[in-house]
């Protein structure tokens, strides 16, 4: 259920009590959530999963004041495509990375239409990227349709999908945590 809110609309769950029906506020509290949300990211259905579906990174990519990063890399979890996005909330740019269109080696599956994200350091802000939003917009389509194909092509392990299952209860490093203790890796 939503709930509009200066302007704003947040989500509420609404909670069933003997007395009656209540709604409990989810509220981003974190200014690069409340970012997020006022640039059209769901809280509930995105913000709080620290992931965000291919359409709205397409919308956030538009209403970005300017895009410092975007590049093909690595991080701990796999190889992405990241893209950092310089939001405005308030009178403030909020530097926010997102990567998806890649392999994830622990839960051993393409990431094709969500796409996790972090906050970043003021510091990146000083970069820009020398391509449009269109240019970047194309590219990421681009690469979408061949990372869709690998991921048609792709079985994912017994235990990929035990960390996958495992990392979505927990966060991902805890899923880590907990395999490698269990010698599951």
């Amino acid at each position: 259920m939503v709930f509009g809110m200066n302007g704003v609309e947040w989500d509420y769950v609404e909670i069933r009590y003997i007395e009656g029906v209540g709604f409990f506020p989810f509220k981003p509290m974190l200014e690069f959530e409340k970012c997020l949300c006022v640039n059209g990211a769901s809280y509930c259905d995105e913000v709080l999963d620290d992931v965000v579906k291919h359409e709205t990174l397409m919308k956030l990519i538009d209403r970005a004041e300017y895009i410092y990063q975007f590049e093909n890399a690595n991080n701990l979890y796999g190889h992405f495509l990241f893209i950092g996005l310089a939001l405005r909330f308030q009178n403030e740019i909020i530097p926010i990375t997102f990567y998806g269109l890649g392999y994830d080696e622990y839960k051993d599956k393409y990431i094709v239409d969500k796409w996790g994200f972090y906050w970043a350091n003021t510091f990146v802000l000083e970069e820009r990227v020398d391509l449009t939003k269109e240019e970047i917009k194309k590219k990421i389509e681009e690469r979408r349709k061949e990372v869709k194909k690998l991921a048609k092509e792709h079985k994912q392990s017994k235990t990929g999908k035990l960390y996958e299952a495992i990392a979505s209860l927990t966060d991902q490093d805890g899923a880590i945590t907990l395999m490698e203790d269990f010698e599951l890796f």
